[in-house]
């Protein structure tokens, strides 16, 4: 028998099958793809820091592979922590040698907030069950915002407003300004912060549901350090003294989410 009669016509069975072998293989997988999008509400389960709000508000659109060991997913977002805004201590400012700082003829405004990027990789027990459990790693990258101004002195002048009593006169221990300092800024800290999660998943129906996660939320702060009287006059404003500190932050959240299933 001729063995090439019988290779021809399994080459041809098995062209003919690839594209349909193909296409099987490539319906499983979409069969085994979702969709969700989530809306988020968090609260901080711990002292507040950096005059930050205890709310983060939050949503993503979230891409998911059901496989026999659980449904793995990435998901794509954005986070916002606003702050208020808040007066800093002027008598706990670092002065320069022999200077003092006055806090009648002296102010300082500050306000900080974070928003930036997240990308979460996650893993859900059993998608198709009324209740499940789930966690994950949430990537932040993340821009702290901090927004000051302020003067500091260490008695009155032209240039701020003098105290005066009700006869028009300065209080007796006030003096004439050797120095003011006038400083603002809005300088920003962007960093990649890692973010761990874990918590319960409810399945309302087909198309909705909703999830509670403790998030440890993790971000760079910074704040502006000035240090007063550094220009001997009343002229000063920000010199080579002056610095921004940062420090890495981890501080617990009770996120809640509703789901909108695709």
């Amino acid at each position: 028998m001729n063995p090439i009669r019988l290779t021809l016509p399994a080459a041809l069975a098995l062209a003919c099958a690839a594209p349909m072998f193909a296409q099987g293989t490539s319906q499983g997988v979409l069969d085994n793809l979702d969709a969700r999008f989530k809306f988020r509400v968090a609260g901080q389960a711990a002292s507040l820091q950096d005059k930050l709000d205890g709310r983060v508000f939050g949503m993503g659109f979230e891409v998911g592979y059901t496989h026999p060991l659980g449904r793995f997913s990435a998901e794509l977002g954005y986070m916002y922590k606003s702050g208020q805004e808040y007066r800093d201590d002027v008598t706990a400012m670092a002065t320069a040698s022999g200077k003092k700082i006055d806090p009648r003829y002296s102010a300082d405004a500050r306000k900080n907030s974070l928003d930036g990027t997240t990308l979460r990789l996650g893993y859900e027990r059993d998608p198709k069950a009324e209740w499940t459990w789930g966690a994950g790693l949430q990537l932040n990258f993340s821009r702290f915002k901090h927004q000051y101004a302020g003067t500091v002195s260490d008695g009155y002048s032209s240039q701020n407003d003098p105290i005066h009593d009700s006869a028009g006169n300065r209080p007796a221990d006030a003096m004439s300004a050797t120095y003011m300092d006038t400083y603002n800024g809005t300088p920003t800290k962007s960093a990649l912060g890692v973010s761990p999660y874990a918590g319960f998943h409810y399945r309302i129906d087909e198309s909705s549901g909703l999830e509670c996660n403790v998030l440890l939320l993790n971000y760079t702060s910074t704040n502006y350090v000035h240090v007063a009287g550094t220009v001997a006059d009343t002229t000063g404003g920000h010199t080579d003294r002056d610095s921004l500190a940062t420090k890495s932050r981890f501080t617990p959240h009770i996120e809640f989410a509703y789901v909108f299933r695709f």
